[in-house]
């Protein structure tokens, strides 16, 4: 079985389209950042992290904040989900490596992330906003299970 901890990003991103008409507008789209922690039987104590809101102008540069709460052996993960759709993989990192993985169809050109000193607080940048960035952003970190426990003492075998 694999642990994910999960710190639900989601946000809807408006982009400003300067002198544009009226249909344009319609199409301008909310950032709302929501985070929440979800804790699996396994994860450790940890504060849930709220983003504020944000607006983001059309070719904009913006960051997403994701609080992964300790430095360990664990990879941070960003997807996000237009709604009606199925959440795909943006990219992960891991406060060791100095470039993050992408995820299918997704590259450097448009995405990337920084982690900062502490090992600790991961962003996900969205280098130049566009109509088709609006979604839900979510951050999880990755917990690999281990795929089986053995033991030759007799203590542990009559658990």
């Amino acid at each position: 079985m694999t642990y994910i901890k999960l710190l639900i990003v989601r946000f809807f991103v408006h982009i400003h389209v300067e002198g544009a008409p009226i249909i344009e507008r319609i199409r301008m789209l909310q950032i709302q950042v929501l985070c929440v922690l979800l804790w699996t039987s396994y994860a450790q104590a940890q504060k849930p992290v709220i983003s504020p809101t944000v607006e983001v102008s059309f070719g904009q540069r913006t960051t997403i904040g994701c609080e992964a709460g300790v430095k360990d052996g664990n990879a941070v993960l960003f997807f996000r989900q237009i709604p009606r759709e199925i959440p795909e993989l943006i990219l992960y990192h891991h406060h060791s490596w100095s470039d993050p993985r992408y995820g299918p169809g997704m590259s450097s050109a448009h995405f990337t992330a920084t982690v900062n000193s502490a090992g600790t607080g991961f962003q996900l940048i969205i280098k130049d906003a566009q109509i088709t960035d609006a979604a839900h952003y979510y951050c999880a970190k990755w917990y690999p299970s281990v795929s089986g426990y053995h033991s030759n003492t007799e203590a542990d075998k009559n658990l």
